[in-house]
């Protein structure tokens, strides 16, 4: 018996980028592969909810639904839990993907004991800003193969029934919390750097800082299984670097002290885009991007640490996080 499968998606105010998505998911070839197709609004002002309302009344496989103030998991798990396929598919409103994205993604389950599959994330841009975020946030191998984004995985129901869903109480880091848990459990994962999805970057210095914060909090109030030798890291030198630009104004030998590895750290994350850095335009920006990016990391990791300690002690969780 074919084995039954559901494209989810959650999305929010997103409405360019969500038309662009179903103009792809909505072609012929990619609808028969599919046997439900759910989308889940969190109350969208911009006109995303009328957009998928009309293309829902024309494609019969296509069901929507709106719950007000659901975050990204809360979303996912209300689309999951209408659907009734034996395959989850997720991908994101807000990422492009190829026209055969989908096929790529679901050729892996014929394979004996695979339980869960993962594309490859391309970063880009358009303005100079954004493609400065995107070669300073290029995908490790390490992360392509073990730790795929949820902008682009399929896993089967019953390993996101054995997990119990998306953590709701966070509005980010979901993804890593959920890849730590189905590892642990042991299911056989498949990568398949061919599936390529391609995300845009934030367009100014404010939206970095809020989204690298965002995703930092919700790593650490969920106990940042995965990457937090980077994030500790990045928290530690940047803490360091800070003290040391203070201190320098009583003794401007320190700012040597807090120069030095700092030149180092930036070094190693634009050694990747070298040939692109290598413009002193570019390389001013990119200074300039990775500060947000810095930023939001010490402050996310300040309120999520915080959140988890709370979390901890007195037990619980707030969906407010």
């Amino acid at each position: 018996m074919k084995e039954k499968i559901a494209l989810i998606c959650t999305t929010y105010n997103c409405k360019q980028e969500m038309a662009e998505s179903l103009q792809i998911f909505s072609l012929p070839g990619n609808l028969e592969l599919l046997d439900e197709f759910v989308i889940v609004d969190g109350g969208s002002k911009d006109g995303t909810w009328e957009l998928l309302t009309d293309l829902a009344k024309r494609v019969e496989k296509l069901k929507v639904y709106q719950v007000p103030g659901a975050n990204i998991s809360r979303g996912r798990n209300e689309a999951i839990k209408r659907t009734k396929a034996d395959i989850i598919v997720g991908f994101d409103s807000g990422t492009r993907y190829d026209d055969n994205w989908l096929k790529l993604m679901l050729e892996p389950f014929v394979i004996p004991n695979v339980a869960v599959v993962g594309g490859s994330t391309i970063t880009c841009g358009e303005t100079r800003f954004e493609k400065c975020l995107a070669f300073l946030s290029i995908t490790t191998k390490s992360d392509i193969l073990f730790n795929p984004s949820h902008r682009g995985v399929a896993y089967r129901k019953k390993v996101w029934e054995q997990i119990g869903g998306y953590p709701e109480h966070v509005q980010a880091g979901e993804d890593s919390w959920f890849n730590a848990r189905w590892k642990k459990l042991g299911y056989r994962y498949i990568n398949v750097p061919e599936a390529k999805n391609y995300w845009r970057m934030r367009k100014d210095w404010m939206s970095t800082f809020k989204t690298s914060r965002r995703n930092i909090k919700g790593h650490m109030t969920l106990g940042a299984e995965a990457g937090w030798k980077i994030i500790v890291f990045t928290f530690t030198l940047n803490i360091f670097c800070m003290l040391c630009l203070i201190l320098g104004f009583y003794n401007h030998k320190i700012w040597l002290l807090g120069l030095l590895p700092y030149l180092m750290y930036v070094y190693m994350r634009f050694k990747r885009g070298m040939c692109f850095f290598i413009n002193p335009l570019n390389f001013l920006v990119g200074v300039y991007a990775l500060l947000a990016v810095n930023i939001g990391t010490v402050t996310g990791v300040l309120e999520g640490v915080s959140l988890f300690l709370k979390n901890k002690i007195f037990g619980g969780s707030s969906n407010n996080e």
